[in-house]
């Protein structure tokens, strides 16, 4: 578990560097897969304590302040920020990690 947690820390730790891209594209194409990195390390936390691997003091991760799914195209622009509100189930993490897997590609083929 420890290094699922370790791999949340190192991704927010990239959506907090994407705020360095002066370029507009480059900057949408960077915070797109920061949050996809975000979304893949809680992801592996979220099956973990979903599927009874937890540990007695765990809980789901906090879902990110950002907008719904549903909204997934304004992720590219949007400064993602840290959650109060855990997520609801691990189903909810991994849609919306995989929708930010389809919009890192369509981002990156705009020009």
């Amino acid at each position: 578990m420890d290094e699922y947690e370790k791999a949340e820390a190192k991704a927010w730790e990239g959506v907090e560097k994407v705020a360095v891209y002066s370029d507009y594209h480059k900057k949408r194409k960077a915070n797109i897969e920061a949050l996809e990195g975000l979304l893949k390390a809680q992801a592996g936390l979220g099956a973990l304590y979903q599927y009874g691997m937890r540990e007695a003091d765990s809980a789901m991760p906090n879902r990110p302040e950002m907008p719904d799914i549903y909204r997934s195209q304004l992720w590219p622009s949007f400064k993602v920020t840290k959650g109060e509100q855990p997520w609801k189930d691990y189903r909810h993490i991994r849609d919306s990690w995989k929708k930010a897997g389809q919009e890192v590609y369509t981002v990156g083929q705009r020009k």
